[in-house]
């Protein structure tokens, strides 16, 4: 065992800890692969059980190599087949709503085609974006899936990332630690 008492070193042995800990209670609950939605489902309390998760992200380096991924999620994990990424160079480098409508309006369309849309969409922003997927999802007539938004924390720290569903409400608290990693996660 390893003992720091001095200031760097203690919040390092600290975090090391932490970040070991929830490990650890990711992989004992992972073991019962029927597990990884259950958590989240008790959570959100939604009429439809989750079993599958959709989640767009927009990325750029300064406005520039604009590129979407569309990540596919189930109770097993992620599922690498249903990976999908997306350069945008057609897209306004610095337009992320229209980075979000593109690719997930090509996504939805082809999963609607191919009847087998996601129960759950989770989107890396706030407000805004969560606008973006429910215009998207009135277009399409799509009504059942709920929205969720994941808002970065302060500095991008994962400790203050907020989660919001589709009405603006921020619903962290009222997520277990669990269900909030794995939605940073995915």
């Amino acid at each position: 065992l390893i003992y720091a008492n001095r200031k760097p070193y203690s919040s390092w042995l600290k975090t090391c800890q932490a970040n070991t800990d929830d490990r650890l209670k990711l992989l004992l609950s992972a073991k019962n692969k029927d597990n990884l939605l259950s958590t989240l489902n008790k959570d959100l309390k939604y009429s439809n059980k989750i079993s599958t998760i959709i989640c767009c992200d927009i990325s750029h380096m300064s406005g520039s190599n604009t590129q979407g991924s569309s990540v596919w999620y189930d109770k097993n994990g992620s599922n690498k087949k249903n990976y999908r990424r997306y350069n945008l160079t057609q897209i306004n480098k610095f337009d992320d709503y229209d980075a979000i409508r593109y690719v997930l309006s090509r996504r939805l369309k082809k999963l609607l085609d191919q009847k087998s849309l996601p129960d759950l969409i989770l989107i890396d922003g706030g407000k805004g974006q969560i606008t973006q997927v429910i215009n998207i999802l009135v277009n399409l007539n799509i009504t059942h899936i709920p929205v969720l938004g994941l808002v970065k924390g302060h500095k991008r720290h994962s400790d203050n990332d907020r989660v919001l569903d589709e009405n603006f409400n921020d619903i962290t608290l009222s997520l277990s630690n669990y269900s909030l990693r794995l939605l940073q996660s995915i």
